[in-house]
């Protein structure tokens, strides 16, 4: 990637210049800081993503990256989707002047709404503070890093297994010790509750405890109602900080209610948290969309 970009921007457009032996053809031009750079190969959803595009399989499925696909596995817009497009790019009014800092306040406003409920106590007595962002990952990471640089923790427990990076996120953002509870009992074939409470209570007062409230990456399986009281009642009582990952709202069960009843109930208990909420799966939107994190105030 890095060396098919640097020589269609050196032979098309010519705003710059990269030294490199390779290009210069000379042993005595001065060397790339570029120079020892490795490739990574890819993993995960990009590996699978590529070893699908490379299948000459006429039949061929594509289960890799969860997203609305046609019955010609193109990739699906959604009807709502196209009407604000269209609304948005018909609009007199529209300008492109800067944002305030946290994004536009309708937004976050709107999307505090949607995951708390307009009913929500915290947000009725103004104790929401919701921060827009570029994409889910953008939220995950603005969020880690207020937590390790301005609340001063150190350590996240994390499902097991759990999204691939998390870890990464966590990790450069300035958790320096990254835990796992247990979430999935393969023999059985569902959430492995009682191992996963017995982690949590040996966590430490103060402790980090990412959690997945609907549609969990990568097993796909939540814990119902009654084990998500179970686990808010060892977060609390052990005095953890929950940290919601909502990537799916309304994606699993088709009710955007139904699928943050998890986040609500700990707010309902008055339970402080940071909420990474993106609408990349839900809506469609994989590129441009405006993402927030939120956190309730004491």
């Amino acid at each position: 990637m890095l060396k098919f970009s640097r020589y269609s921007l050196l032979s098309k457009l010519n705003l710059f210049k990269l030294t490199t032996r390779e290009y210069c053809g000379s042993d005595d031009c001065e060397k790339s800081a570029f120079e020892n750079i490795k490739t990574l190969t890819p993993q995960g959803i990009s590996r699978l993503t590529n070893l699908f595009q490379e299948d000459k399989n006429e039949n061929k499925v594509n289960l890799g990256i969860g997203v609305y696909r046609t019955e010609e596995n193109k990739p699906y817009i959604l009807p709502v989707v196209k009407k604000c497009a269209l609304e948005l790019v018909q609009d007199p009014n529209l300008n492109f002047e800067y944002l305030p800092v946290f994004g536009n306040p309708e937004f976050t406003k709107a999307a505090s709404e949607l995951i708390l409920g307009k009913d929500c106590k915290a947000i009725e007595e103004n104790r929401i503070v919701g921060v827009q962002t570029i994409s889910g990952s953008g939220a995950l990471r603005l969020a880690v890093e207020f937590i390790s640089q301005h609340l001063k923790k150190r350590t996240c427990y994390m499902s097991d297994p759990t999204w691939k990076n998390h870890s990464l996120i966590l990790k450069h953002a300035g958790i320096k010790t990254l835990k796992g509870y247990p979430y999935w009992n393969d023999a059985k074939r569902n959430i492995d509750i009682s191992n996963l409470l017995a982690a949590l209570n040996e966590a430490t007062e103060g402790d980090v405890i990412l959690l997945q409230p609907s549609a969990h990456n990568p097993t796909g399986m939540d814990p119902t109602k009654r084990q998500w009281k179970q686990i808010a009642q060892v977060i609390k009582e052990r005095n953890l900080f929950p940290f919601f990952d909502v990537a799916y709202q309304g994606f699993a069960s088709g009710d955007p209610d139904r699928d943050t009843w998890a986040v609500r109930y700990f707010v309902k208990k008055g339970m402080e948290t940071l909420i990474a909420q993106s609408f990349s799966k839900n809506m469609g939107l994989y590129m441009l969309e405006p993402v927030p994190f939120l956190f309730e105030l004491p």
